[in-house]
């Protein structure tokens, strides 16, 4: 689907459900700088749209607060969860301060084995990963979860019933895809939550749309279309 019409789709949606958020939208983010992965997203366009986030009243929570919130039936009316793949360095550099700024939590997924090290992506993008010392003053911060703990993300978000019985069996509690939509109170798995990619295309219409019902009628137009 085309940039033009999938914005265009997405701005015609929000007109309808902008206020309207029938599930917790778990957002996927990677690299917040000025490289050219296309996953990064830059500085000036993060930062607004945690000023969005801050403005329109949205509880932004810890994953484990999410995890626990369903667990227990709360409510989980417009809330929001900032995750963070790979833990690159600039989540330091540059994400952190800026959580500071808005007051907002997050939670980072890291790469355990490579701290301190360069990861290079699917584009052979190389960037440097978090170290002992800064994942320390960020923890300090109050402000960002770092798993693994109890919660595990699937690499490259694939996942299938054996890979859902193994970490089950390891004592995770629950586990984030790459599969976008809300989370569907009605109907969800604890071990395969959907999260909304947030990356160097996603216009604003498409980040608003992603943090409500927009979101789950755009993909039942892609996927109506796309049979076509």
């Amino acid at each position: 689907m085309s940039k033009l019409l999938k914005n265009l789709l997405f701005f015609g949606l929000n007109l309808f459900f902008i206020n309207k958020q029938s599930g917790p939208s778990i957002l996927m983010y990677h690299s917040v700088g000025h490289n050219q992965a296309f996953f990064t997203v830059k500085p000036k366009i993060f930062e607004k749209q945690l000023a969005y986030l801050k403005n329109k009243g949205f509880k932004i929570v810890f994953l484990s607060e999410l995890i626990r919130l369903l667990k227990e039936k709360q409510d989980c009316s417009k809330i929001v969860v900032l995750t963070f793949d790979d833990g690159y360095l600039d989540n330091y550099e540059i994400v952190l301060p800026l959580l500071k700024k808005y007051q907002l939590p997050a939670t980072i997924f890291l790469i355990t084995g490579l701290l301190g090290s360069n990861w290079a992506n699917s584009e052979n993008i190389s960037l440097p990963l978090l170290r002992e010392p800064e994942i320390k003053e960020i923890i300090l911060s109050g402000l960002v979860e770092f798993m693994p703990q109890n919660i595990f993300a699937y690499p490259k978000g694939r996942s299938n019933q054996q890979a859902i019985d193994i970490i089950r069996k390891n004592g995770f509690i629950a586990a984030v895809t790459t599969t976008e939509g809300l989370v569907n109170l009605n109907n969800y798995n604890l071990y395969q939550l959907p999260r909304n990619a947030v990356n160097s295309k996603t216009s604003r219409a498409q980040f608003i749309g992603k943090l409500s019902n927009s979101i789950d009628y755009y993909l039942k137009l892609k996927n109506f279309f796309g049979r076509k």
